[in-house]
C-alpha cells in the first residue's frame, strides 16, 4: 500500500483517523488502512474522561440538583456515550460519588424528576436499605423468609417506597410470564 506523506504526517502528530480524513479529504477507511500499515494503533476520538463528558452535559440548578442537557434516549433516560460504550447519567452520577459501579437500576432518590446530582442518586442496594429502615421505623415487621411461592425473600423480597414487602421474581414472573 502506498503511504501518503500528508497523511502518515498526521497519523504520528496524534489525530484520529476522522479528524485526518476531514483534514486532507480522503475517506477514514483509507487513513485506517494507512495507520494498520504504518502500524499505528487507532487514536480514541475521546479526549476526555468520563466524568469530565458527564460534567459537559449537565448545569448545576438550587438546592444542590443537577440538569441533564445532554442527549436523553426515546424514553427520556439522560444518557451519553463514551468511548465505545453508552451509560445512562445516573449511573456516571452513581459512579462519581462511591467510585465503583451501582448494583441493579440507578434512580434519582430526591423528588426533582431526572435530577443527576451524584448525592442524589441511589442504586437498587441503596434504596431498598432506605425502604426496609423505613418499614421498621414504622413498625412493620420483618417480611416472612419465603412468599406466597416459596421463593427465598432474602435474595429476591424488595420493598416498595412506603415499605411494603413484596416479591420481585413473582412481579416479574406477573409482567413477563413464568420461565419455561
Amino acid at each position: 500500500m502506498k503511504i501518503d506523506p500528508g497523511v502518515a504526517d498526521l497519523i504520528q502528530q496524534g489525530l484520529n483517523n476522522t479528524q485526518i480524513a476531514s483534514a486532507l479529504g480522503v475517506s477514514r477507511v483509507r487513513v485506517g488502512d494507512m495507520r494498520r500499515a504504518l502500524g499505528v494503533p487507532n487514536v480514541s476520538r475521546c479526549k476526555m474522561t468520563l466524568e469530565e463528558r458527564w460534567a459537559s452535559n449537565t448545569e448545576a440548578a438550587a438546592d444542590g440538583h443537577v440538569v441533564w442537557t445532554g442527549e436523553r434516549n426515546p424514553r427520556g433516560t439522560p444518557y451519553l456515550c463514551h468511548g465505545s460504550r453508552m451509560y445512562t447519567a445516573y449511573r456516571v452520577a452513581f459512579y462519581i460519588k462511591h467510585q465503583h459501579w451501582p448494583q441493579g437500576m440507578v434512580l434519582p432518590a430526591c423528588e426533582v424528576q431526572g435530577c443527576v446530582a451524584p448525592d442524589h442518586v441511589d442504586d437498587t442496594e441503596a434504596r431498598q436499605k432506605v425502604r426496609r429502615q423505613l418499614r421498621f421505623l414504622s413498625g412493620g415487621q420483618m417480611p416472612a423468609a419465603l412468599c406466597a411461592r416459596g421463593h427465598d425473600q432474602d435474595v429476591h423480597g424488595r420493598f416498595e417506597p412506603d415499605g411494603t414487602s413484596y416479591c420481585n421474581l413473582c412481579t416479574r414472573y406477573r409482567k413477563h410470564g413464568e420461565p419455561s
